[in-house]
């Protein structure tokens, strides 16, 4: 698996198009407002940048409009963000190897380049979750405002497939084109499921998955590391 800093560490590479932005936003604002003196563009520039300011401050924290149970376990910084921490799982575990005698010369090398290529891929992993689960977030907020000003109701947005062990078998299917149009005046026939919070994608699929990974504590991520839910979570 290949690694970009630019990717871990996203900032770095908007730090430019924010700065971008700014200039652009600043230059329609004079063009709006007709400000010609140095007076006028410097005071517009100034409140350009403390509504900015504002904006950034009062942002919602990543995850938000998740479960509590999703915050703790993918979101929150108290293990994953602290290098040090997770430093200290890959010693350990090597150090649990040495004590066993599993690992000699050699293979001792190799066992720790595993150990730690292995958790900081926890961390790449990790990192491309919260960032879909964000994107998915700001997207649903997206489609729900235009749905609402559309007609539809909320519940589109959760549509989800039916299980095949549930189908119900039908002797004679009808081959017909199906829009959503269609369905504003009768939509019985939709799960009409509103949760509270945004589910993860995965649960549209299997809600056994949920629970499966967590980053939350050493313990949680040795468990991920050592266990199919390393393979489940890539997959």
């Amino acid at each position: 698996m290949n690694v970009f800093l630019l990717e871990v560490h996203h900032s770095l590479s908007l730090a430019s198009e924010l700065y971008q932005a700014l200039t652009q936003a600043h230059t329609e604002l004079c063009q709006l407002h007709r400000a010609r003196g140095v007076t006028e563009r410097v005071t517009l520039e100034q409140r350009l940048l403390q509504r900015a300011l504002q904006h950034w401050h009062s942002m919602d924290p990543p995850g938000a409009y998740y479960s509590s149970q999703t915050q703790k376990d993918l979101f929150s910084d108290v293990f994953m963000e602290d290098p040090s921490l997770v430093r200290a799982v890959g010693v350990s575990l090597i150090r649990s190897a040495e004590e066993q005698d599993m690992k000699q010369g050699k293979e001792k090398q190799l066992f720790a380049v595993e150990i730690f290529a292995k958790l900081l891929e926890l961390v790449t992993i990790r990192h491309r979750l919260m960032e879909s689960a964000a994107e998915t977030a700001h997207l649903a907020q997206l489609y729900k405002t235009q749905a609402l000003e559309l007609g539809f109701d909320e519940f589109h947005l959760y549509v989800r497939p039916e299980q095949f062990e549930f189908a119900v078998q039908r002797d004679k299917a009808e081959h017909r084109p199906l829009f959503v149009t269609a369905l504003l005046q009768d939509d019985s026939c939709l799960d009409r499921y509103t949760p509270s919070k945004f589910p993860l994608s995965i649960q549209e699929l299997d809600e056994n998955q949920i629970g499966k990974f967590s980053f939350y504590s050493e313990e949680t991520v040795v468990h991920v590391r050592s266990t199919e839910s390393l393979g489940l979570i890539q997959s």
